[in-house]
């Protein structure tokens, strides 16, 4: 899906345009254009709205082809995307852009950097952020006491430990270590630890969050970038309510807190350090399980999403999402979010590809993110669907599946054995009454 941000930010999965061209949407196509011709000031006809996306290949609009000053730009930089440009903001062609459209210099700015969990892979990365503090003398929080490991084997043997209660040390409690990498150059910006629980230190100074960036890369946005990428790894670890301190004096800490909701607490002083710490709470976006109706601005991230899980043709969901957005059935389409991310979704059809026609509607496509899984969401949109098709009279519905277990926990039953579309092989049909 990260091809679909186009150079300049904007999210091509909710261009109109785009979808427009997938589904051969005559219709869309001239409500589009008579809305860009309102807006330019100028004539865009219907025939011009045929793209599939800024940097996937494919028909482009004529504006994107040839008039766009970002994409050829881009090309000679030999960047994807304006996120890897020292003048993204403060380039004046794509202040024409993002000024108008936000999100797309917010898209921007994540775009190209990863959280992930520390690994050899970035051993070279991580002495070299570890060495920046040293030359520095600077504070490295939440980075797991890396300043003590000269080995980085060693310290990931450490943050490894840290992550389970039996072989976390005495006095601690379990964590989970991440990195900020900028994909670019795989350098190290930043580094963010989330503690499990609290104990009577934490509650009292520190709280579940520590974070520092990278003396180089600071007043770049980065630490408010990556306390927002991390609360839903707090979800996904049960925490519904982060404490996350800062210095007193810290106001770039304080300014990064407060951008992620933070709520002030209360201030104390940490003899230890000399300091006075202010405290703040963030509330942690919940899983909400939604229909695309509900969010059918969600249509094209949705149809992108699903694609990307399944492999199978984007036009053939948004075909189907689309349907069920204007009514001709009532087969619907079932997401969880948390905020806007997606984090698992399923659908349901007239057949999901076997033989046994007579045994519909089907539940198909469930999945849910790796990092969210054994938190419930599957059963969540399972129930969901069930309710909402009820509601509607539509009773039983039926799945095809080869796992065994699974769906029996959520009042699924296996009903039979039905031969896949085509072929010899065959799989189970459950069953929800």
């Amino acid at each position: 899906m990260e091809n679909l941000i186009a150079c300049c930010g904007l999210d091509c999965a909710q261009c109109e345009a785009r979808l427009a061209t997938l589904l051969e949407d005559d219709t869309l196509r001239a409500k589009v254009a008579s809305a860009w011709s309102e807006l330019n000031h100028t004539e865009i006809t219907p025939e011009m709205i045929h793209c599939v996306g800024c940097r996937v290949n494919g028909a482009k609009t004529p504006f994107c082809e040839s008039i766009c000053p970002i994409r050829p730009c881009a090309a000679e930089r030999k960047a994807d995307t304006c996120a890897s440009c020292a003048e993204m903001e403060t380039c004046a062609r794509l202040g024409m852009i993002t000024g108008n459209n936000p999100s797309a210099l917010e898209n921007l700015k994540g775009r190209g950097m990863q959280l992930v969990e520390p690994s050899m892979e970035y051993d070279a990365q991580i002495q070299a952020y570890r060495k920046e503090f040293l030359a520095s003398g600077d504070s490295m929080d939440g980075s797991s006491s890396l300043l003590r490991y000269e080995c980085t084997k060693d310290w990931l043997d450490h943050t490894e430990a840290m992550k389970k209660p039996e072989t976390t040390p005495e006095g601690l409690v379990p964590a989970t270590q991440f990195l900020y990498v900028r994909a670019s150059d795989r350098k190290v910006v930043g580094v963010i630890q989330i503690r499990h629980c609290l104990n009577d230190f934490l509650e009292k100074y520190s709280g579940h969050i520590g974070y520092s960036v990278c003396p180089s890369e600071r007043r770049k946005g980065y630490a408010a970038q990556m306390l927002r990428r991390v609360l839903p790894e707090c979800r996904a670890l049960g925490i519904g309510k982060v404490l996350v301190s800062c210095i007193q004096e810290n106001e770039g800490s304080r300014r990064t807190i407060l951008k992620n909701g933070g709520v002030y607490d209360s201030t104390v002083y940490m003899k230890e350090r000399d300091v006075y710490l202010e405290k703040y709470w963030i509330d942690v976006p919940d899983y909400t399980c939604v229909t695309l109706r509900d969010r059918p601005n969600l249509l094209g991230p949705a149809a992108a999403w699903f694609h990307a899980k399944w492999g199978v043709p984007e036009k053939a969901y948004l075909e189907c999402m689309t349907a069920y957005l204007k009514k001709e059935t009532e087969y619907g389409w079932y997401l969880c979010l948390i905020g806007d991310r997606i984090a698992g979704g399923l659908g349901v059809i007239q057949n999901d590809f076997h033989d046994r026609r007579d045994l519909f509607p089907n539940v198909c496509a469930v999945y849910t993110e790796e990092a969210f899984r054994g938190q419930g969401i599957a059963g969540r949109l399972l129930q969901t669907a069930v309710e909402d098709l009820r509601v509607k009279g539509i009773s039983p519905v039926y799945l095809v599946t080869d796992h065994i277990g699974f769906y029996e926990r959520y009042g699924w039953e296996f009903l039979c054995m039905a031969h896949e579309d085509g072929g010899t092989e065959q799989t189970r049909v459950y069953i929800h009454r």
